[in-house]
């Protein structure tokens, strides 16, 4: 098992495996304690494995979830490759925060994007200020942008505005719906 999990054809699935490593090598650390076994060569693999996840890169909604598990999980003087991994991973995902939302387009993820970086600033010692500021930016653009290019898809008519409908077409037009 132990070079299985060394071995670099062991494929990761971050979305997976991501979250759940840093409880795996707590239960094994906990084992360790436990049962006086020297388990360091499985810890030092699930930590290579947890390093190489964050270094793969994680989007930022995953990269949220591995940071909830290790705070839960993990203790810093655990795994110091890791930390130093996972927060060169976060202090990236900061720094390129203008270059990831320049294709999103809707408030919506924008909005929800904002609230991962939140995340980050809670769970983390990392200040997202920059980057919130930066996708608060984008979405002005985009806010204006939408409003310019707005142009309704019907004629308003005001002479056409005074248009009768007598109970006869009311019901024949809902008689579909209604038994």
């Amino acid at each position: 098992m132990l070079d299985l999990l060394e071995t670099r054809s062991l494929a990761i699935i971050s979305h997976i495996d991501g979250p759940l490593l840093p409880e795996v090598y707590s239960e094994i650390k906990a084992i360790e304690k436990e049962v006086n076994l020297n388990l360091t060569s499985l810890s030092d693999a699930v930590e290579k494995m947890m390093v190489r996840v964050i270094e793969e890169g994680l989007p930022l909604d995953e990269l949220v979830l591995v940071i909830e598990n290790v705070n839960e999980f993990l203790v810093e003087g655990d795994t110091r490759r890791f930390f130093e991994a996972m927060d060169e991973a976060i202090a990236i995902e900061l720094a390129a925060t203008p270059q990831i939302i320049s294709e999103m387009d809707s408030h919506e993820e924008l909005d929800e994007h904002i609230d991962y970086l939140k995340v980050i600033g809670r769970l983390t010692s990392h200040d997202p200020g920059d980057a919130i500021d930066s996708v608060q930016r984008h979405m002005e653009e985009v806010g204006s942008s939408d409003n310019a290019d707005y142009s309704p898809l019907y004629e308003n008519s005001s002479a056409q505005g005074d248009d009768k409908f007598t109970d006869a077409d009311v019901k024949s037009l809902f008689s579909g719906l209604v038994s």
